[in-house]
């Protein structure tokens, strides 16, 4: 059994809050059905602003970066991707926050959070109740998966050191939410989610804005945060 629990850190958005909390209620049981896979104990969705999100997307890169290279012999030339990594996501989050949907970390311990930035939502369209709807249906697809496999395989934003498999897990992660959301949505709405054609998923803005971050924080000489 799931709770679902939707955080406000913005301060200025508990109406979202309040239809976020709503439609995910709704949506839960569909995607438990649906995919076969139980939610997490807590189903977390926080509302951040700019500064919020880089702040958290860089303690997630942190801690993931840490721990898919222990043990690993670095380069030095890795080494040094290692430490900007979470100055680079930061640098990243700031400057594209509004063209990603929704990010998903989680704890030192695995449990995924969903962050979602209410004026990104708002200047995609995405705050529409059927592109909401298809967002937070993924969103829970997502954290299902991070559940199935107890945390130790979450869908990967930004890595300093790149693993051949990355691009494949999140291709599969995101492949799955989206047909998941095909068939849940429209037993909730009655109708097909029709979405924005142009809109990029944020894992890959993630991917293409912190390769570009990392490489001017390493060539400016900054240190890690």
């Amino acid at each position: 059994m799931y709770s679902i629990n939707v955080q406000d850190d913005t301060g200025s958005n508990a109406k979202l809050a309040r239809q976020i909390d709503t439609l995910l209620n709704e949506a839960a049981p569909y995607v438990e059905k649906t995919t076969g896979l139980p939610l997490p104990e807590t189903v977390a969705v926080t509302l951040v602003d700019p500064e919020g999100l880089g702040t958290a997307l860089s303690a997630f890169v942190r801690r993931q970066a840490e721990r898919e290279t222990e043990g690993l012999k670095l380069t030095a030339y890795q080494q040094r991707k290692l430490d900007v990594a979470p100055m680079a996501t930061r640098a990243c989050a700031h400057r594209y926050w509004m063209t990603g949907d929704s990010n998903l970390v989680a704890s030192s311990i695995g449990r995924p959070t969903t962050l979602l930035v209410p004026e990104g939502l708002e200047h995609q369209g995405l705050n529409t109740p059927d592109l909401l709807l298809d967002l937070l249906v993924r969103a829970l697809v997502k954290q299902a998966q991070v559940a199935a496999c107890a945390g130790n395989l979450i869908p990967p934003l930004f890595y300093p050191i790149a693993q051949p498999t990355q691009d494949a897990v999140e291709a599969l992660s995101t492949g799955h939410a989206r047909w998941t959301s095909n068939e849940v949505t429209p037993l909730i709405l009655g109708r097909a989610v029709v979405r924005n054609q142009h809109h990029r998923p944020g894992a890959y803005q993630g991917r293409r804005c912190w390769a570009v971050s990392s490489q001017s924080v390493m060539r400016d000489g900054a240190g890690a945060p």
